[in-house]
């Protein structure tokens, strides 16, 4: 994605995320997040996601959106904590 797209794609994530009656999901902006190679803030809102015990995280093994954080240490731990790791 060139520089000017990610830069607009960040902006409407971040607008997204601010609504004011928190109607945007954390597991859903952490995707959005993840999708552009943001891990540091795809992994804060996954951690809201699981503060929250929202269901949709029975999703993160499985959801293309989190492709690109796979690798990162984080996601085995979060995968450990959701109860998903293969053991």
């Amino acid at each position: 994605m060139k520089t000017g797209a990610t830069k607009q794609v960040r902006t409407a994530i971040e607008k997204l995320a601010l609504t004011e009656k928190g109607e945007t999901s954390p597991y859903y902006i952490g995707c959005l997040y993840a999708q552009i190679r943001d891990s540091e803030r795809a992994f804060e809102w996954l951690e809201k996601s699981y503060a929250m015990r929202q269901a949709d995280l029975v999703s993160i093994k499985v959801d293309p959106a989190l492709d690109n954080v796979r690798d990162d240490p984080r996601y085995a731990d979060l995968l450990k904590r959701v109860n998903l790791a293969d053991h």
